[in-house]
């Protein structure tokens, strides 16, 4: 083997990795959405009574009520 087709070699295992971590980090986020039932990204939640009952709902859900 010569030099060019080291570097080829090594080129292709590098892009190989990349894409083969991409597929890894796909499939777990695949896991943890949709069988897992986590949220998609962070969802950052507010945790107070509404009507005597203490709930606990997504910030962004309380502003947009709060707006209208």
């Amino acid at each position: 083997m010569n030099y060019e087709q080291k570097t080829k070699d090594l080129k292709m295992r590098d892009l190989f990795d990349k894409e083969f971590q991409q597929e890894m980090d796909d499939f777990f986020d695949y896991i943890d959405h949709e069988v897992l039932g986590k949220p998609k990204e962070d969802v950052v939640e507010l945790v107070h009574e509404v009507d005597g009952v203490v709930v606990c709902e997504p910030v962004e859900d309380v502003l947009k009520r709060e707006a209208k």
